[in-house]
């Protein structure tokens, strides 16, 4: 299912999902401190090497599902997720590290969209397919020249099949 959130029962994933992307809404400040080019007028709350480290701090901690392959754009997120066998579903999980990060961001007026677009993905080749066209994302936006560039990605976990 595209769009809108996916709470499947624990029992019923057949693999990881693919979640983001996250926005900071566009009438927030802009963030000065973001050491890459942002197109005009966007938000950038997310674009530095502070709050990268404090995301993998936050989904290390939010450990209900462990995040596998991201990345950090200036504007939004894009992850794979998987459940490590507890009941809490993704939604709730969702809500859970975006208040920690919340909690512990430096900037007071950071506010995140109330929804995100969740993908449960099916098999292996899924995955990569979904991982090459995310990880391509600071490309087409003019932020690097190739994908490998881009510092703000990453992988926290191997979420095998």
């Amino acid at each position: 299912r595209l769009g809108g959130s996916l709470a499947l029962p624990f029992g019923a994933l057949a693999g990881p999902i693919a979640s983001g992307p996250w926005r900071v809404p566009s009438s927030q400040s802009v963030n000065d401190r973001i050491p890459h080019r942002v197109h005009e007028g966007s938000a950038t709350v997310f674009g530095g090497e502070s709050a990268h480290q404090l995301l993998i701090e936050t989904w290390r901690g939010a450990d209900a599902w462990r995040v596998g392959r991201y990345v950090v754009m200036p504007d939004h997120i894009h992850l794979f997720a998987a459940p490590t066998g507890s009941e809490i579903v993704f939604d709730n999980w969702v809500r859970f590290w975006k208040s920690q990060f919340t909690k512990r961001c430096e900037l007071t007026e950071h506010r995140w969209h109330a929804d995100h677009w969740d993908r449960t993905l099916r098999d292996g080749e899924s995955y990569e397919a979904k991982w090459d066209y995310v990880r391509n994302n600071p490309v087409r936006h003019g932020l690097v020249k190739v994908a490998e560039e881009w510092p703000f990605q990453g992988e926290l976990n191997h979420l095998a099949w």
